[in-house]
């Protein structure tokens, strides 16, 4: 450091003092962004999949109230399949579900495609037959063995007593066609689970159909088991936020459970997405700092010179006068500090050379007083020497003592 000029170290130190003062204030707006940014992710998440959750109930009510009005038509009630068919194949075309039947007290229940399936144990034929419209987890079917999802409602006569079961076959796929439209930015999604933890409505498909449980998966597999833990806790009935990493990424996700039902739905969105603007708020502080910190050099160097440039002019005319040139020039014509030292300087100068210009004085002898005693002829007179002026050099001559040490 002490060998380095005024200029660098001065450009140096303001650049230095730049860096610091940016990358602290981008450290900063970086940090109270992001926090921000999951500030509003905990805050916005639970309260989408609680509107999620709202959604999906009322969808849910919409099909079993669709059953409950196909159960309550007089040709449904009369429990004579000749009449009952037409109006269930009417009925499966109006709500586009995969089949209509009717199931008799004794659990046997025939299609309007002519299929018959044995529903005496299945849970909503008894939850029917017990007076209660209900909607099942998905199933694999007994006569397609495919994956479905059962709604169920008892047929009732006009004094209340119940004579079967009105049952409706959907797709698997019902609800994730509801959660296919709930999601939390561009790359989000939801899902939901049953009472079990095993996927009932997914983006992917494959979940529901293969109803995968990642509560059983995590048990064998570490990596799923804080995926397993929200799963676990949603299956409980309990809403909330958490976070966890899935296939390579990680995802924040928000959950509540559906009422009246066994039913939970998560929605969520990835990090990367959440975070998005907040990346592009950090290449835009690193952008921006480069460009400060060019300006911020090219106005230090700026300043450095407006600096050691009269300064080096007053270095080269001190370094000139110490040689003996008196009459040398700084060529400084400033009103600030270095002009008063430069004013300081010359009129420094100009004094030393006034002395040095000065004739000495010589030292005179009293004249004799005259002698009685015969003097001695006179000599002649040598003429007095004028007095020589003194040289530059001579005013700023180097005293004895060093001149000795540097001739020695």
């Amino acid at each position: 450091m002490k060998n380095l000029s005024v200029g660098v170290k001065m450009v140096g130190g303001f650049v230095i003092l730049l860096m610091i003062v940016c990358g602290g204030l981008g450290y900063i707006a970086y940090e109270r962004a992001s926090s921000a940014a999951l500030s509003q992710v905990r805050e916005n998440i639970p309260r989408m999949a609680a509107d999620g959750a709202r959604l999906v109930r009322s969808r849910m009510d919409y099909h079993l109230l669709a059953i409950e009005s196909v159960a309550d038509r007089n040709v449904i009630r009369s429990m004579n399949w000749e009449t009952q068919l037409p109006a269930l194949e009417e009925e499966t075309r109006r709500l586009g579900y995969q089949r209509l039947g009717v199931a008799t007290p004794d659990g046997k229940a025939r299609f309007n495609d002519g299929s018959e399936s044995a529903v005496g144990d299945r849970d909503y034929f008894l939850q029917a037959m017990s007076g209660r419209t209900m909607m099942s987890n998905v199933l694999i079917s007994r006569t397609t063995n495919q994956p479905i999802m059962v709604s169920a409602t008892p047929i009732r006569d006009h004094q209340g007593r119940v004579l079967g079961a009105a049952i409706a076959i959907m797709d698997a796929t019902v609800l994730s066609e509801i959660t296919d439209n709930i999601k939390y930015g561009e790359k989000g999604y939801s899902y939901m689970v049953d009472e079990n933890g095993a996927v009932i409505a997914h983006g992917n498909r494959d979940f529901v159909l293969k109803q995968r449980n990642f509560i059983e998966e995590a048990r064998s597999n570490p990596e799923l088991a804080r995926l397993g833990a929200m799963v676990e806790r949603m299956a409980r009935g309990e809403s909330g936020f958490d976070e966890y990493p899935f296939m390579g990424a990680d995802r924040f996700f928000g959950y509540a459970p559906v009422e009246g039902t066994g039913w939970s739905i998560a929605v969520g969105a990835m990090k990367d997405d959440v975070y998005e603007m907040v990346y592009s708020l950090r290449w835009t502080i690193a952008i921006a700092t480069a460009i400060f910190l060019a300006l911020g050099f090219l106005c230090a160097l700026l300043l450095s010179r407006l600096i050691t440039v009269p300064v080096g002019r007053l270095m080269r005319y001190a370094e000139a006068v110490a040689g003996g040139d008196l009459g040398a020039s700084s060529g400084i014509d400033q009103k600030d500090e270095i002009g008063r030292l430069n004013k300081s300087i010359q009129t420094m100068v100009r004094r030393s050379s006034r002395r040095c210009r000065r004739p000495s004085a010589r030292r005179t002898w009293p004249a004799r007083r005259p002698s009685a005693r015969r003097s001695p002829p006179a000599r002649p007179k040598r003429p007095v020497p004028r007095p020589r002026r003194p040289s530059a050099t001579a005013c700023f001559r180097p005293p004895a003592a060093s001149r000795a040490s540097s001739n020695g």
